[in-house]
């Protein structure tokens, strides 16, 4: 029982680090698009585009939450149902 929930502990933390290099490379690809327009256009569509990006990352980090959620509960059930 212990050793599921730590390889479980350790799947979870995983994929957030996952999840999280993902955002940070969003964000990357974000800022160099930004940085193709004329100098006078980059602030605000860099205000702009960021809220915009802020919005559909959280959207992201609460479904990839509740899937994550799902998942653990679905492995306890298992666990005491196969005990």
């Amino acid at each position: 029982m212990q050793l599921i929930l730590t390889s479980w502990l350790c799947v979870q933390e995983r994929d957030l680090k996952t999840f999280h290099d993902g955002l940070k490379q969003d964000m990357k690809l974000l800022k160099q698009s930004i940085d193709m327009l004329p100098k006078d256009m980059r602030k605000d569509m860099l205000r702009q585009r960021k809220e915009e990006k802020d919005a559909e990352q959280a959207e992201k980090v609460v479904k990839s939450c509740n899937f994550t959620f799902g998942l653990g509960m679905c492995r306890i059930d298992f666990v005491y149902l196969s005990v």
